[in-house]
């Protein structure tokens, strides 16, 4: 897909909860939130936590390719190997996202545009380049951070 001197809009969020939502659709967004969480952290399928980082998260597959350095498309064809050290990025960002979905009560697209954006606890990396140097532990103790309530 191409655009020409626009970017592609980011993965809608649900709306905050609390904020004129009924609630069948607070019920609704936590179901799919639990839904979310399951598919990152408890399919075992490669495919699975693919689908969980790109449909339900909204990380794009060139994302992913960065991350990984393979298209996501060979991931998926070369299978689930533990010692191939594209998967255990594809396993850290799963995590992260986990993490701040979880503990920081963050929707899908803040998680993605925390992931995107710069951050002070990493130098001013983005956690998605900050997953391949420094590496897992630096971008979970900047997550843990985001978790924190500003007090």
């Amino acid at each position: 897909m191409k655009f020409i001197g626009r970017k592609r809009a980011p993965a809608s969020s649900p709306p905050m909860r609390g904020r004129g939502t009924s609630a069948e659709e607070e019920a609704r967004l936590e179901a799919d939130r639990q839904i979310l969480l399951d598919g990152l952290e408890r399919d075992n399928s490669l495919a699975g936590l693919i689908q969980a980082l790109t449909k339900g998260l909204g990380v794009e597959e060139h994302e992913l390719a960065m991350l990984t350095g393979v298209n996501a498309r060979f991931v998926l064809l070369t299978g689930r190997n533990d010692e191939t050290p594209y998967v255990e990025r594809l396993e850290d960002l799963a995590a992260i996202a986990a993490l701040l979905i979880r503990d920081g009560g963050m929707r899908p697209g803040q998680v993605v545009g925390w992931l995107r954006s710069r951050n002070p606890d990493l130098s001013l990396s983005r956690p998605l380049d900050a997953l391949r140097y420094p590496g897992f532990l630096a971008v979970h103790r900047a997550a843990e951070a985001a978790c924190v309530p500003a007090g």
